[in-house]
């Protein structure tokens, strides 16, 4: 088996590792760094943000108490790792164009930002996470362009949402079927004064003011290990999501969720394994911790049955 000084922190692949990306993982969530495993974070109470008090004063009276409570939340960061292995093979055959150990990253960073982004979007399409007021059902499905309402459905959400912060942003998310309904829909392509044809993503979070609507075709393989594969959307076929993106400086952090990480960040260890396979095995494995968490309920809102 390896042994601890086989096992070292690669620089290199971690940087690798950190700037790998994929169009198609569009979990608005922001991380937030917190230096400890688990912790209290403050949460303020929307009614005293939202009162309107006499802030008139009298040659001899006094000012009115602004008060404020907040309640504790709280965190616990998941540590999280997943391996590749490079064999003794790869490395001898390996071409100079990528080395066998950034090709097993990849493949690693795919798995690991894969279940990153079905945790994020989960949170985002359960109904139960938002605040009662913010659940909108559509009464009729956005694929009948006759009988849905989708403008209605989606200012009907926005209403729910009861301020902006600055620097905050208001972005929608939802699956590529969702998308294809709503951008031809009768209702909406009336909205840019047409009857025939397809509205993108830009003009559609024009006409409902919101900073970005995010689509994604991305699927995972729900099946059992030994079972034929079974794909599922990762962001469903028949939700429409919408969440204050907090800014995560300052001393307050005002939005619907937030992703808790650790501040080692996320790192790649390289091992050598030398009774594996013919000249032995080298592994690397990415690593990181996280929590996502609804904070703040009524920050966002969920179109249901679309």
């Amino acid at each position: 088996m390896a042994s601890s000084s086989m096992v070292h922190i690669d620089g290199p692949l971690t940087s690798f590792a950190t700037a790998y990306k994929n169009d198609d993982f569009i979990s608005p969530i922001p991380d937030v760094k917190v230096p400890d495993l688990g912790g209290k974070f403050k949460k303020r109470n929307r009614r005293d943000v939202s009162k309107s008090l006499n802030d008139r004063i009298g040659d001899r009276s006094e000012a009115n108490l602004v008060a404020y409570t907040t309640s504790d939340g709280t965190y616990v960061i998941d540590r999280r790792a997943l391996k590749g292995d490079v064999p003794y093979s790869a490395i001898a055959n390996a071409n100079a164009t990528l080395s066998p150990e950034e090709m097993a990253t990849e493949t690693v960073m795919q798995a690991i930002l894969l279940a990153k982004e079905i945790r994020h979007a989960s949170l985002l399409t359960t109904n139960t996470n938002y605040a009662s007021s913010n659940r909108i059902a559509a009464a009729n499905a956005w694929t009948d362009e006759s009988l849905g309402t989708p403008d209605t459905n989606i200012n009907s959400a926005l209403a729910t949402i009861p301020s902006i912060p600055q620097g905050s942003k208001l972005i929608a998310c939802c699956g590529l079927e969702v998308f294809n309904s709503l951008r031809k829909h009768p209702r909406i392509l009336a909205m840019k004064g047409m009857v025939s044809g397809m509205v993108s993503r830009a003009e559609l979070a024009q006409f409902f003011e919101l900073d970005e609507v995010r689509v994604s075709r991305l699927t995972y393989d729900t099946a059992n290990e030994g079972q034929s594969a079974s794909y599922s959307r990762v962001w469903g076929t028949n939700v429409f999501a919408i969440m204050a993106v907090p800014k995560t400086s300052g001393p307050d952090v005002q939005g619907f969720a937030v992703n808790f990480i650790h501040t080692d960040g996320l790192r790649v260890r390289k091992f050598h394994v030398a009774q594996e396979g013919y000249g032995g095995t080298d592994y690397v494995q990415v690593e990181h911790g996280d929590d996502v968490q609804a904070i703040q309920d009524d920050m966002g809102a969920i179109v249901t049955g679309v």
